[in-house]
């Protein structure tokens, strides 16, 4: 779903939203703060990818499919380190979306959850990481 230029992944209770990414200065990869809702727990980190935003248009790509299909995974680059995101579908429309986001010095802190949506809010999720690639 799109909120204010970035990408909302909600069931209403818990929620993931994908600011827009910014570029390095050397144009070697982007960071983008990344804001979490796991039922009463709240946080927000800042994320980190040296893949350019070729990880956002795979994870969209991946998004795509898994709407067509209904069933299989749709999986955010490991080309971040403090930060997973993954869509899996059933094949009858549910989709779980897992969310694990390390943060601190060592990356020592996390905060991992997992809820469903289901297979209607996929278009609008690839429409909103279509709209955060392409403004980057």
């Amino acid at each position: 779903m799109v909120k204010s230029d970035g990408v909302l992944i909600t069931d209403g209770r818990s929620s993931v939203f994908i600011h827009p990414p910014q570029p390095y200065p050397d144009n070697v990869g982007y960071h983008h703060q990344v804001d979490l809702v796991g039922g009463p727990f709240r946080g927000s980190i800042n994320a980190s990818c040296y893949e350019n935003v070729i990880a956002l248009r795979h994870f969209s790509s991946q998004v795509v499919t898994l709407y067509r299909n209904l069933k299989g995974e749709a999986v955010l680059s490991n080309a971040y380190d403090n930060f997973k995101l993954s869509l899996k579908g059933d094949g009858l429309g549910h989709v779980e979306v897992q969310v694990l986001a390390a943060a601190g010095g060592l990356l020592d802190c996390h905060l991992s959850f997992r809820f469903s949506i289901d297979q209607t809010q996929l278009p609008a999720i690839v429409a909103a990481l279509e709209q955060s690639v392409s403004s980057s």
